[in-house]
């Protein structure tokens, strides 16, 4: 990439919309940790620019309901990192929903491993 921002969609207010009342939704493809040993997502890693609020969604091995929610509210453009995912799991999915304007610049995970099949 040759460091351009893309954006999707509408990227100004419909005629007569206020600022708070758009939305937006960003629903990540799976993240696959491919090894054979136990792994946990420790961390994972929001470079962004809230004006509104952004609920991050966590989804773990294809649950349909998420098995981690934060709300992260009016922060600015900052780094925050999501600690406490629940659970060891093969493949996680990542939701993003947000009010008010909201830019995502990166996202990492870091992943820990435990031992192998005995």
């Amino acid at each position: 990439s040759d460091g351009e921002i893309w954006t999707l969609g509408r990227t100004e207010a419909p005629e007569g919309a206020e600022e708070e009342e758009l939305c937006g939704l960003v629903v990540f493809a799976d993240y696959t940790m491919d090894t054979v040993g136990t792994k946990q997502v420790k961390e994972i890693i929001l470079r962004h620019d809230v004006g509104g609020t952004l609920n991050v969604r966590v989804y773990i091995d294809g649950k349909l309901d998420p098995s981690f929610t934060r709300t992260i509210t009016g922060a600015g453009k900052r780094t925050t990192v999501i600690t406490g995912i629940p659970r060891r799991c093969d493949h996680l999915r990542l939701e993003l929903e947000g009010k008010a304007p909201w830019v995502i610049y990166s996202v990492a995970y870091e992943v820990i491993e435990g031992g192998g099949k005995k």
